[in-house]
């Protein structure tokens, strides 16, 4: 299926899309391509014992998209937009799961969530101006969202409740930045979080067992919080050049038998600072600064 939108006819596009997919369920794939003008589209699958996709490509004009997929056979998104007011919002439900949603230029923003899947995975890619990424992630597990923004705005917020054997990965280069990575009742959890230039910030509480995080900030402003409860964890910070500023939180088990947590900051270059505190037994922290 593919559309070119006028002013006139993004409303319409939307609605021919919805009615289409509902009247051709068994379809394996759902596509629209959109250029100019007002844009839109929202496409929602339910899978019937096969596999279902959906691809949405927009150039220019105010963009939006709005795509759900439910059931429990694979399930793929694809979302590209290029230009202008952009928008994506993603929701999978059950099965397995695959997004893919790149943003160039313009206003961005993207909104992912997975309800209730496994061995899900997304790629979420924006390059210039205002950014932003919401990641949602419940009751899954054997996922790996990357995420990456490039230039301007930026920020990430990731939460994740209940999910088992996940990685994150979150990478932002150049200008505001800032992250927010939260976990709870996570197991086996990784997570990596790179910043180069600009703001910086990063955010990052785990309540997860068996969990692996490292944060890396270099250039300007720095700054780094973060939580880890339960045992048997692992978190470093490295920071370099300019601002910097660390803090460190680590409680693990408080009476015998100990299953400790381990921690480091390493700080080189500008005007540093760093803190770092352990509660339970079989801990182990350093800090290292030059």
């Amino acid at each position: 299926m593919k559309h070119h939108s006028t002013a006139s006819g993004a409303l319409l596009l939307a609605l021919t899309l919805a009615a289409s997919v509902c009247a051709a369920q068994s379809s394996a794939l759902t596509q629209a391509t959109q250029v100019g003008v007002g844009n839109r589209a929202a496409i929602d699958q339910t899978d019937i014992g096969k596999e279902v996709r959906a691809n949405v490509n927009q150039t220019g004009g105010a963009n939006h998209a709005t795509l759900t997929q439910s059931g429990y056979w694979r399930k793929g998104i694809g979302v590209q937009q290029t230009g202008n007011g952009n928008t994506s919002t993603v929701r999978q439900e059950s099965g397995t799961s695959a997004v893919s949603t790149e943003q160039t230029g313009n206003r961005n923003r993207a909104l992912a969530v997975s309800l209730d899947t496994g061995a899900s995975s997304l790629i979420a890619r924006q390059t210039g101006n205002d950014n932003a990424v919401e990641l949602v992630d419940i009751d899954g597990g054997y996922s790996g969202p990357v995420t990456e923004q490039y230039g301007n705005g930026n920020r990430i917020a990731v939460h994740q409740d209940t999910v088992i054997y996940t990685t994150v990965r979150i990478t932002q280069t150049g200008d505001r930045n800032q992250v927010s990575d939260l976990h709870d009742g996570n197991r086996f959890n990784y997570t990596t979080i790179r910043q180069t230039g600009a703001d910086n910030v990063v955010s990052a509480r785990s309540d997860a067992e068996a969990s692996l995080a490292e944060v890396i900030q270099t250039g300007e402003r720095n700054q780094a919080t973060t939580e880890q409860h339960q045992h048997d964890s692992y978190f470093t910070i490295v920071q370099s050049g300019n601002s910097n500023t660390a803090n460190l939180a680590q409680t693990g088990m408080l009476a015998p038998p100990f299953s400790g947590n381990t921690a480091t900051i390493t700080q080189a270059g500008h005007h540093l600072a760093a803190s770092l505190a352990q509660n339970g037994g079989g801990n182990q922290g350093a800090i290292v600064q030059r």
